[in-house]
């Protein structure tokens, strides 16, 4: 925690690990790939929770975790870490508390497994359930991804003939185009980034907000709908 890098940022070509641990008052959890974590954090328990079986609070930590990092998960597979060796059959024993079908059903969707790991060795996400609430020193470290589309899509933009004429327009007579602006290197069109109709990264662009485990596969009016707040271009649906 004293050394950077702390943080690693997410490879989606890699299976995440997810590490979670309650303590009587509070969990914690930590998002991991080879070793190396993502993300973490820790949250005190409510007043029903703290008076619950040590089991209901380790399944509740595991899907408050598997919850808050969905993004992550949802499509991938993962695997899950506790220390609470009963958990480990969670997938396969018979449910037979309400609280197993309550928090088994907030899992529904999710590829996972669940293996135990002793408490020695989940040393990262036991630390975490145990900070207290009058805590006085926190950190605070923040990984910022540098997205790799918004740089080719750039490179595109300058490359087309159409966007260039656009944009001298623009800059020529802003004011017979009321409706778009120059920012840095991109023409915006109501606040969303302006293409050119033969851009090469439109089909990436509709694959990303249709095909992809987060996009839903939704129909073509609501793909649409979902990609005008950021992205137009001329003859869009």
């Amino acid at each position: 925690m004293t050394a950077a890098p702390v943080l690693a940022l997410p490879d989606f070509s890699l299976p995440f690990s997810l590490e979670t641990d309650a303590s009587s008052y509070a969990m914690g959890a930590v998002l991991h790939q080879r070793g190396h974590p993502i993300t973490f954090f820790s949250k005190p328990l409510g007043q029903r929770l703290q008076h619950a079986s040590v089991y209901v609070c380790e399944l509740h930590a595991i899907v408050a975790a598997v919850r808050k990092w969905r993004q992550y998960l949802l499509g991938h597979k993962f695997t899950i870490y506790t220390n609470h060796y009963s958990l480990h059959e969670l997938v396969s024993q018979t449910i037979q508390t309400p609280e197993q079908q309550f928090y088994l059903a907030k899992l529904l969707g999710f590829d996972y497994d669940i293996q135990y790991k002793a408490g020695t060795s989940n040393v990262v996400a036991d630390s975490l359930s145990r900070v207290g609430e009058s805590t006085q020193g926190q950190c605070f470290i923040l990984s910022v991804p540098h997205p790799e589309f918004l740089h080719l899509l750039k490179q595109s933009l300058l490359e087309s003939s159409e966007f260039q004429r656009h944009r001298k327009a623009i800059q020529t007579a802003s004011t017979d185009h009321p409706d778009f602006s120059i920012s840095g290197d991109f023409i915006l069109f109501k606040g969303a980034i302006w293409i050119d109709e033969k851009n090469p990264l439109i089909p990436a662009l509709l694959h990303e907000h249709h095909a992809t485990p987060l996009a839903g596969h939704f129909g073509v009016k609501k793909t649409f709908h979902r990609l005008r707040p950021n992205f137009q271009w001329t003859n869009m649906l």
